[in-house]
């Protein structure tokens, strides 16, 4: 495995995205429109550093879609490890989700940043461990049932920042994540992308 990962991942640069019209940020009267969906890379068959990467990157940009749109699709059906997915998506989260689909909640353009720690991740010999620190940042209002609330923190967007470890494994010709947008001890169980003690070799 070679070369270095480390650093704020461009979503931007990384990944395709879907366009349909001309976006519109959301403001006090409306939620986004026309919001670019994240296409998933041919890259996240490939068993390599990049193919890795990207398949973190898509796995992030899947959840910045999911908060601004409501719609968590590309979620369901993408690599996060399904412990994440039931965990990330609990009953609350569907509910809140919900909501911003049927347009009665939304949020002023979240913005995910997603900064890869260390130059490469560390292989235990079943899973691949890779330092990261995801920035969540929820702009300075939120609107439910036409109601507008201040989130701002002292007049600034609401921020909020995970530092911890995701983790990769490659299976069935393919990345699967897990760490991605949830925060979990060393030790928890959901953390871990598969349960499966057969993990492919390492890369």
């Amino acid at each position: 495995m070679s070369g270095s990962y480390k650093g704020d991942i461009n979503f931007e640069s990384v990944l395709e995205y879907e366009k349909s019209g001309t976006f519109e940020p959301a403001t006090k009267e409306h939620a986004q429109r026309n919001t670019p969906k994240p296409k998933k890379p041919g890259s996240v068959t490939e068993k390599s550093l990049k193919g890795m990467r990207d398949t973190i990157a898509y796995t992030a940009a899947t959840v910045e879609y999911a908060i601004n749109t409501g719609d968590y699709s590309l979620i369901e059906n993408g690599p996060m490890s399904t412990s994440e997915k039931n965990h990330f998506l609990d009953s609350e989260m569907k509910d809140l989700l919900q909501r911003a689909r049927d347009g009665k909640r939304w949020v002023d353009n979240a913005k995910i940043t997603y900064t890869l720690d260390e130059d490469k991740p560390v292989w235990d010999g079943e899973v691949y461990s890779w330092k990261r620190t995801f920035t969540m940042n929820y702009g300075k209002f939120e609107v439910d049932d036409g109601k507008v609330e201040d989130v701002s923190d002292g007049g600034g967007d609401a921020k909020r920042e995970y530092k911890g470890h995701l983790l990769a494994e490659y299976r069935n010709g393919s990345w699967v994540v897990a760490g991605i947008a949830s925060q979990f001890e060393d030790d928890d169980d959901p953390v871990t992308p598969s349960s499966s003690p057969s993990a492919s070799a390492g890369i």
